[in-house]
């Protein structure tokens, strides 16, 4: 299969945030203001999130929420292939 590529569920891309903010799910769960267990059941495909909890996974993990929602990057019809997403830390980018 050359050229395959993989589809994640939307359990997988809030496991994959999650793991590439490093953080494990009791920091996740406390940065977005839910118990672990819920965010538990999310990252297993057995409760659907909000979309305002998306939001905040997004913010906390800082992944795009386009991303997170619908598996799609950002900017992919771009000629950078959506490369640039956006800085990772809370303050404005100052140059």
């Amino acid at each position: 299969m050359a050229g395959a590529v993989p589809t994640w569920t939307l359990s997988d891309r809030v496991r994959k945030a999650r793991d590439f903010s490093g953080l494990k799910q009791a920091e996740l769960s406390e940065r977005v203001g839910m118990a672990r267990t819920s965010l538990a059941r999310i990252e297993q495909g057995k409760t659907k999130p909000r979309r305002t909890t998306l939001i905040a996974i997004a913010f906390a993990t800082g992944v795009s929420l386009e991303w997170l929602e619908n598996g799609e990057t950002p900017g992919g019809g771009e000629p950078t292939g959506g490369e640039v997403v956006r800085h990772q830390g809370l303050e404005p980018r100052t140059h």
